[in-house]
C-alpha cells in the first residue's frame, strides 16, 4: 500500500504529569502531539500557545519545540515525513504549515479523531506485523483527517473561485463519468493545463485531476456497495477503461481493493 506518510516513531502516554525534556528537536522528521486528554504550554519559533483536548500540534524539523505540561496529559507523540511518491500535495501542505506557521490545530471532527487515536492506541509498543502495519494505517488515517481540516481552513480564508474555475468544476461533474483527458477542459476553457491547474488548485485546494478521481471513488463506492455489477463494469461506468487501472486507482485512494470494499461495506 501507499500511504502519503512514513512513520518514524510513535509512543503514547497516558497522565503524563511533564516532559522528560522541556526542548524538543528532530532534525529529520516533523513531531505531531496529539492530545486526548490535559494541557500542555508550546513555543515554536515565537509562535506561543496552548494544546489541549482534540487539539493537534506540529513541528517542522530542525526547529526548537519548547514545551510545558499545564494538566496531566494524555498524547500521542509521533514522528514523520512524508513518503516519497508521485504526488507533491503532502510536501505542498507541510510547506504551507510551515510558512504560514499553522502549527496548531483544533480538530472539527471530534469523533473521528478520538476514535481514530484509540485505534492507534492499540498498536503502541506491539512489534508483530499485523500490528505494525495497523499503526502506519491509522497514522496515515489521523494525516489525512488533518489534510481535510487544513483544506477546510484554507476555503474559509479564500475568496469565492472566479467564473472560469466555478466553470471547469461543473464540467468535470457533468462530464467525469466517462472517458477523457483534461486537456478537453483546457481547450473548453480556453488555457493551457499548466494555468488550469494551478488556478483550480489555488480555488480549491486540490487539482482538477484530484477533483476528477474523488468524483469517480464516490461513484465506484455507491456501485461497489448496491450493486452485484463486476468490477469491469463499475470502471467503465466510472469513466476507466478496464478494471484493472480502475482497481489501482480505488486503491490507492482507499487503501484498500475494490473486493474487499464490497465484502466490508455492501448492503
Amino acid at each position: 500500500m501507499n500511504y502519503p506518510l512514513h512513520s518514524a516513531f510513535y509512543f503514547f502516554s497516558q497522565d503524563k504529569p511533564k516532559f522528560v525534556l522541556p526542548v524538543g528537536r528532530d532534525e529529520a522528521n516533523w513531531m505531531m502531539f496529539a492530545v486526548e486528554e490535559g494541557s500542555f504550554r508550546f513555543a515554536v519559533n515565537l509562535i506561543e500557545g496552548v494544546i489541549g483536548p482534540g487539539e493537534v500540534l506540529l513541528c517542522p524539523p530542525g526547529c526548537d519545540l519548547h514545551r510545558e505540561v499545564i494538566a496531566p496529559l494524555t498524547i500521542h507523540y509521533l514522528g514523520f515525513a512524508p513518503a516519497p511518491t508521485d504526488e507533491e500535495e503532502g510536501y505542498e501542505l507541510l510547506e504551507w504549515i510551515k510558512e504560514t506557521s499553522s502549527y496548531r490545530i483544533s480538530v472539527e471532527d471530534k469523533g473521528r479523531y478520538y476514535s481514530t487515536l484509540q485505534r492507534l492506541k492499540q498498536t503502541f509498543d506491539k512489534q508483530d506485523r499485523f500490528s505494525q502495519q495497523q499503526n502506519i494505517h491509522y497514522i496515515n488515517d489521523l494525516w489525512m483527517l488533518l489534510s481535510q481540516e487544513f483544506a477546510l481552513r484554507l476555503q474559509r480564508a479564500k475568496p469565492l473561485p472566479d467564473a472560469s474555475m466555478l466553470s471547469a468544476r461543473q464540467w468535470l461533474e457533468q462530464q467525469a463519468m466517462r472517458p477523457l483527458l483534461l486537456q478537453e477542459l483546457s481547450l473548453h476553457l480556453n488555457m493551457t493545463r499548466v494555468a488550469l491547474t494551478r488556478k483550480f488548485r489555488a480555488a480549491f485546494g486540490m487539482t482538477p485531476k484530484d477533483y476528477l478521481t474523488l468524483l469517480r471513488m464516490a461513484r465506484a463506492k455507491s456501485l461497489l456497495a448496491n450493486t452485484d455489477y463486476t468490477i469491469d463494469h463499475i470502471a467503465a461506468l466510472c469513466g476507466y477503461e478496464n478494471g484493472y487501472y480502475f482497481s489501482r486507482i480505488f486503491n490507492k485512494h482507499t487503501h484498500l481493493r475494490p473486493s474487499v470494499f464490497r465484502k466490508k461495506f455492501s448492503i
